[in-house]
């Protein structure tokens, strides 16, 4: 993917947050790598994109 960012905002539900924010604490846990929220959600998305284009 491209190194150029954008800023995307948008609404998400509580729980999905939760569940967002608590994989990258978990990740911070097993290798000690300083992992924030958007950085996990934008690899949920590549991941998200990634299978989408295999399906197509």
């Amino acid at each position: 993917m491209s190194d150029k960012k954008v800023h995307v905002s948008f609404r998400m539900p509580e729980e999905l947050r939760k569940e967002l924010e608590q994989m990258a604490r978990q990740h911070r846990m097993a290798t000690g790598e300083d992992k924030r929220l958007s950085e996990q959600l934008v690899e949920a998305v590549e991941t998200y994109v990634k299978h989408e284009k295999r399906e197509a």
